[in-house]
Parts: structure tokens; C-alpha cells; sequence
């Protein structure tokens, strides 16, 4: 609750003192990523969803969380890049502005020796020269937009389609 008044209030006082008490109660950075941020933008999608909270106030929330999330990030997921690492492709399709969730599935990754490139707002042709830069192992596409399943099997098949090995892509 007060994580997601702090970032609604923006006052950058609060959010620290939340981090600190967060952290003096012994929860990781990586709860705070997961559980806590996750937490706070669903709380703030119900706010938004019952009219307790305007668009734009949400928007501005989400975005503080997502800079919250990023500071977390950069201090605990710190892996030298290596050939070694199995590698992966985080897709925010063009046009998808939910960023959060894919946001903190890259630092899962990360965190379990995953190399991951985070690929958002590209457009198809773009995103298939991607793939002549690096082979990757997966490829994770998040989808929360109203789009139809048809756009969705169609950047699919593209994805596929640039592709030069037969590494899994999912959907989520």
C-alpha cells in the first residue's frame, strides 16, 4: 500500500523511505522486483479499472515503478556478457505499451544466467534483423494489447520466419 502511495504521490522521500524499510526488513531486491513492484502495478491497473485513479495518474505511477525497478535491476543484475550464457529475446511488439511485466521478466532471467536483450516498439523488419546480429535460445514475446490473435500468429510466423535455428518463442 505504501509502495503504491509513494509512487503515486511522487514524492521521491516516500519511495526511499519505502526501499528502506523494504530493505531494513531483510526483502531482497529481487522480492521487491517481483513481489512488491508486480503487486503495486496490479493494484494500480484495479485502481484505474474501478475510476479510483485517472489514466494519466496511473501512467505516471507506472512509469515511477518502472524507474524503481530499473535502479533494482542495474545493482543486482550485473552478469559479464559471455558466449556461454544461453541468450534470449524479451519482444514488446510495436504498438505495446504494457513494458512492465516484460520489465521484470528480464531480471528474472538475468538473474539465472540469462543473456537477454530487451526488443520493444520495433517494427517486423527490424526485429528480424535482430537475428542476423545474434542466435538466441528462446524468445519471449509479451502480449497484453487488445490486438487480435491474428497480428499475433502473423509477428509469430515472422519471428520464425527470421530465425536461423529452432530456438522456442512464447507468448505470454
Amino acid at each position: 500500500q505504501r509502495l503504491c502511495g509513494a509512487v503515486r504521490s511522487g514524492d521521491s522521500d516516500a519511495m526511499a523511505e519505502v526501499l528502506a524499510d523494504l530493505t531494513e526488513a531483510r526483502v531482497s531486491p529481487q522480492a521487491i522486483s517481483e513481489r512488491y513492484i508486480s503487486e503495486a502495478a496490479r493494484r494500480l491497473g484495479d485502481a484505474w479499472n474501478d475510476d479510483t485513479a485517472g489514466f494519466a495518474e496511473v501512467t505516471i505511477a507506472m512509469s515511477r515503478l518502472q524507474c524503481l525497478l530499473r535502479d533494482l535491476e542495474r545493482d543486482t543484475c550485473s552478469h559479464p556478457a559471455t558466449a556461454d550464457l544461453p541468450a534470449a529475446l524479451v519482444v514488446l511488439p510495436e504498438g505495446e505499451s504494457h513494458t512492465l511485466g516484460a520489465m521484470v521478466l528480464a531480471g528474472q532471467l538475468r538473474r539465472r544466467g540469462v543473456s537477454v536483450r530487451l526488443s520493444a516498439g520495433l517494427p517486423t523488419a527490424e526485429l528480424c534483423a535482430l537475428f542476423e546480429e545474434q542466435s538466441y535460445d528462446m524468445v519471449l514475446v509479451s502480449w497484453a494489447s487488445g490486438e487480435t490473435l491474428d497480428s499475433l500468429r502473423k509477428l509469430v510466423i515472422s519471428i520464425r520466419l527470421c530465425m536461423d535455428c529452432d530456438a522456442s518463442i512464447v507468448v505470454g
